[in-house]
C-alpha cells in the first residue's frame, strides 16, 4: 500500500539517515526464496534483444508476425505495428535499430526496410517509402 505524504514530510525524511528512516517506517517484508528454474538471460530484462547481424533468413508468419532465423542462436518472432505486405514482395531485408545501438528489441524506432530486386546490373534498391516498425521481439523456443 502506498500513503501519500506532503512535501515538507518529504523533505523531512529525505534529511534522516538511514537509521532513522529503518527506525521510523513500517517493516519490511520477509526475503523470498525463489525455486523455479532459472529463464535465459534475455527473459529477465523484460525485452529480448536479437543481433540483425545473425539474421540468415526469414518468413511472413501472419499478416503483422514475421520470424528470423539467427544461425545456431535460434529464431526470433517479430510483431509489426501494423500489417507490411512490403515484406511479401521483398527479397531481403534490412533490420534498424531505433536507438542506434544495432540490437533490435522492439523499442521505439526499431524498423524493418525491405529490399527489392531492381532491374539488372542496378543492384538493389531499399524502399525507403515503406518502413515497417517492431514492437516487439519473442525468442521462438525450441519445441521438446
Amino acid at each position: 500500500m502506498v500513503t501519500p505524504i506532503e512535501a515538507s514530510e518529504y523533505a523531512r525524511r529525505a534529511g534522516m539517515s538511514e537509521a532513522q528512516l529503518a527506525a521510523e517506517l513500517p517493516p519490511q517484508l520477509d526475503a523470498t526464496e525463489v525455486t523455479a528454474a532459472r529463464l535465459p538471460r534475455s527473459f529477465t530484462s523484460g525485452k529480448f534483444c536479437f543481433d540483425p547481424s545473425r539474421a540468415t533468413g526469414w518468413q511472413m508468419i501472419e499478416g503483422n508476425r514475421v520470424r528470423v532465423d539467427l544461425r545456431r542462436r535460434g529464431k526470433v518472432e517479430l510483431t509489426l505495428s501494423s500489417s507490411c505486405p512490403e515484406l511479401e514482395q521483398a527479397s531481403a531485408l534490412v533490420f534498424r535499430s531505433g536507438l542506434g545501438v544495432g540490437a533490435v528489441c522492439g523499442n521505439a524506432g526499431d524498423r524493418i526496410v525491405p529490399i527489392e530486386e531492381a532491374p539488372q546490373f542496378a543492384g538493389p534498391m531499399r524502399s525507403r517509402l515503406f518502413t515497417c516498425f517492431i514492437t516487439r521481439v519473442e525468442p521462438v523456443l525450441a519445441q521438446r
